[in-house]
């Protein structure tokens, strides 16, 4: 055997380097794998907190949009002072547009008696603690969870004050929350990939929020239980008294970490969210191996190479830990660069997405895209700030300041019957063209342009126009790039749209009153028919009250039976005597009286109740013609006016059938009068509908003839019966003035009637000389306060 001191100096020096390099490689697998361990440990520990501080950020943003809407609603002018019918009325519509959030609302008054959205004079709340809070302290409050006393339901409520003024004697308004939709909530929230989940607990423990709807207020986790175990209840002080932390806890063999974290803007609440241990150890076992083997690699190689190795290793999980800290801070922009596949380039893709989930959830229109309106409020808000800030610059730089800002103005946009699109072509085809007028808004404005989206309504804030006639300008533009048609799965849509309009500072200081003036001023031009332009100018407000009052009037009115229907009757020109009766429908208001259909058909034909109503009108006069004749009147028949509404729905037809057969009228007996309009809306259905009518033996008549837009080519294909001359070209007919242009205009509406095989009916007839002068043209049936003003049926029957 050799001795060392005989070997080779080159030997010495290469056994003395191997020796160095083994125990510095090992050295360095030593310490690279204690440290990668603490790192990833300290890594999923962090990614735990920091996803705990997301969730209750995320949750607190929730509770204060609630809080914010509820203030909002109490605030409105329809909740100061009207009946309690326009206030449910309003909260139901709010409901409808909430996606859930709320349960119900309800309103107390003074002495706790309260109604909901659902029913009237449900109970009394005076003994909840919330209700003593509101009124003394007149904050916004959220209560402690409890059961409802009217549905039974785990909830909280979030009650406001009313303005002391208010009339009626109500005190607060409240939003119920649903406990188990409210943990559906927080469920959603979750990042999948942890296997994890999340629940809630109020600051004595009760849990109020929870996956398994068992848990939710019936278990506290300082209380063991079936379901809390005796490890919980032993943690559940260090988590009560702490603000947030984390806590090591095993259920039965499996050991997981409990993260905690106090809600802003709560009484105490806490998020907890659980994380199996078994996340955190498998990369850590998989992360030593490789450490091993590369180390291993690492000393048959060189030292060299075993320092770079384990600086290698350790670089991406610092730089990762880096990039959560500054997320953890509030950055949701930060992502971290991949730079590798295994487990740490996992947890990477993992992080980014995380962190894409919550900036989608905390800002984004998750159809469109589009900045949600909690973001489009803080980003006008910030642009008013640097106006003002920029408009306090010394007076030789005033100037400057107005050619680089001009006007500040936020727009709404909302579509002209959505609903309407909706129930025809489907809640798909719906999305799909909401995201088409995102794309058409994105293409006109220019980039960088703050858009945002409601249901079915678009917000905008533009800067930069120097007057009101570049402004409406710009308006009308939007309008007709929106107004285009849209081809959607092979259908075509033709839309009309609104536009409010809410300039800085005439029509408010802040974004959200810019928003809520310039909603306003569009829901004032939806009213009227839409498809045009409102800048907001004080007292709308009380136009869409008063306007809102009376479409809640109307809902009840079918249900309260105060339509009645008058009769005008129509004379044959030749005889002079009655052949039928147009029926034309009243209401009959029982403390306001008669209110004239001027006032009540549009907005009917706005919302959708014109077709019950139409549908009612019909059976209510085929019922009283079966009376008629049923008297001897055998010849009568009864004319009723069609709505376009009504005419273009799809079982109209059907309808019409179900009518006869119930009221046992011979079909010939009834005419349906429609306006030409409603014929040209839809050429194709309108030639399949009419003859569909005329097989069952119904008489058609076109209404106001000559003052629409209808094309002779199309009246030959229609089948028709009547065509009726509006009274416009009546009222200056005179047996002298033979060359008047309305009397040009009636004669040739005879000529074409007839040459047609028509018969003609002329409205309007007022005087003994336009009678003369029709019935020397020809035509065949006359109608007009000459003969007799529209009457109730008895009247109607004596002129028989």
């Amino acid at each position: 055997m050799l001795k060392f001191s005989n070997l080779s100096i080159k030997f010495k020096i290469m056994i003395l380097a191997l020796m160095v390099s083994v125990l510095l490689t090992l050295s360095l697998i030593f310490a690279s794998t204690i440290l990668s361990n603490r790192n990833l440990s300290n890594l999923g520990i962090s990614m735990g907190m920091n996803d705990a501080k997301m969730h209750t950020k995320l949750i607190s943003n929730w509770v204060l949009e609630r809080k914010r809407d509820l203030e909002t609603y109490a605030n409105t002018h329809v909740l100061e002072g009207h009946s309690w019918q326009d206030k449910q009325n309003y909260l139901k519509e709010e409901l409808s547009k909430s996606s859930n959030d709320y349960f119900f609302f309800f309103i107390a008054d003074k002495e706790g008696d309260y109604s909901t959205t659902w029913s009237t004079d449900v109970g009394n709340i005076s003994d909840r603690d919330y209700f003593s809070k509101v009124l003394n302290d007149r904050q916004t409050y959220i209560s402690k969870p409890l059961i409802s006393k009217s549905t039974g339901e785990p909830i909280i409520v979030i009650a406001t004050p009313l303005p002391e003024e208010e009339k009626e004697g109500f005190s607060l308004l409240a939003a119920v929350i649903n406990l188990k939709q409210f943990s559906d909530y927080i469920n959603k929230l979750g990042i999948k990939h942890f296997d994890s989940y999340s629940y809630i607990i109020n600051n004595d423990g009760k849990i109020i929020a929870h996956p398994d709807n068992r848990m939710i207020i019936k278990e506290n986790i300082s209380e063991k239980s079936n379901l809390i175990d005796k490890k919980l209840v032993s943690l559940s002080s260090k988590i009560k008294i702490s603000n947030s932390g984390m806590v090591k806890y095993k259920d039965e063999d499996e050991k997981s970490y409990l993260f905690y974290h106090n809600i802003n803007g709560t009484d105490g609440w806490k998020l907890i969210t659980v994380i199996p241990e078994e996340v955190f150890v498998r990369p850590l076992s998989t992360t030593s191996k490789k450490l091993i083997l590369i180390g291993l690699i690492t000393i048959i190689i060189s030292v060299i190479f075993s320092i770079f190795i384990a600086n290698n290793l350790s670089k991406p999980i610092v730089e990762l830990k880096d990039v959560f800290n500054k997320g953890a801070e509030g950055n949701l922009s930060v992502r971290a660069h991949k730079k590798s596949q295994d487990e740490i380039g996992e947890a990477i893709d993992s992080f980014n997405k995380m962190m894409d989930t919550i900036n989608k959830l905390t800002y984004n229109d998750p159809l469109t895209g589009l900045v949600n309106l909690f973001c489009f409020t803080e980003k006008v808000d910030k642009e008013l700030q640097k106006h003002q800030s920029l408009s306090q610059k010394v007076v030789s730089r005033a100037s400057n300041c107005k050619t680089k800002w001009g006007k500040l103005i936020v727009l709404s946009i909302g579509i002209d019957n959505f609903k309407t699109i909706n129930d025809s072509f489907g809640h798909e085809v719906g999305d799909q063209l909401l995201k088409s007028i995102t794309m058409r808004l994105k293409n006109y404005l220019p980039d960088g342009t703050i858009i945002s989206r409601m249901g079915d309504e678009f917000y905008l804030y533009i800067e930069g126009l120097k007057n009101k006639q570049e402004i409406l300008l710009k308006g009308q533009n939007l309008l007709s790039e929106v107004n285009q048609h849209y081809t959607i799965n092979g259908d075509i849509i033709y839309l009309t749209s609104s536009l409010g309009i809410a300039v800085y500072p005439d029509s408010g200081y802040t974004a959200q009153m810019l928003i809520k003036n310039s909603g306003l001023a569009m829901h004032l031009v939806k009213d009227r028919n839409g498809n045009d332009i409102q800048f907001y100018s004080a007292g709308m407000e009380n136009e869409l009250s008063e306007r809102m009052s009376l479409e809640s009037k109307l809902r009840l009115a079918l249900e309260r039976e105060e339509f009645i229907l008058y009769y005008q009757p129509l004379i044959n020109a030749q005889s002079e005597k009655v052949q039928g009766f147009e029926a034309l429908i009243r209401w009959k208001h029982p403390s306001e009286g008669m209110i004239s259909p001027a006032r009540f058909i549009p907005l009917a034909e706005q919302n959708g109740l014109i077709i019950d109503i139409g549908q009612w009108a019909l059976k209510r006069a085929c019922q009283q013609l079966k009376q008629w004749q049923e008297l001897g009147y055998d010849d009568l028949y009864v004319s009723v006016n069609i709505a376009p509404q009504e005419f273009q729905n799809p079982d109209f037809v059907e309808k019409v059938e179900a009518i006869l057969l119930e009221t046992g009228i011979e079909p010939k007996s009834l005419e349906l009068e429609i306006t030409e309009r409603a014929t040209m809306e839809n050429i194709s259905y309108t030639i399949e509908s009419l003859k569909e009518l005329k097989k069952i033996g119904v008489k058609i008549a076109i209404d106001d003839f000559g003052t629409g837009y209808s094309s002779l080519s199309y009246l030959k294909e229609f089948a028709i019966n009547t065509l009726k001359i509006d009274q416009s070209f009546i009222r200056e007919l005179t047996l002298d003035d033979i060359d008047n242009k309305n009397a040009a205009i009636a004669e040739t509406i005879i000529t074409i009637g007839h040459n047609l095989d028509l018969k003609v009916t002329a409205e309007g007839v007022e005087r003994r000389e336009q009678l003369e002068f029709l019935k020397a043209r020809g035509c065949d049936v006359l109608q007009g306060y000459y003969f007799s003003r529209p009457v109730d049926e008895e009247k109607a029957i004596k002129l028989l």
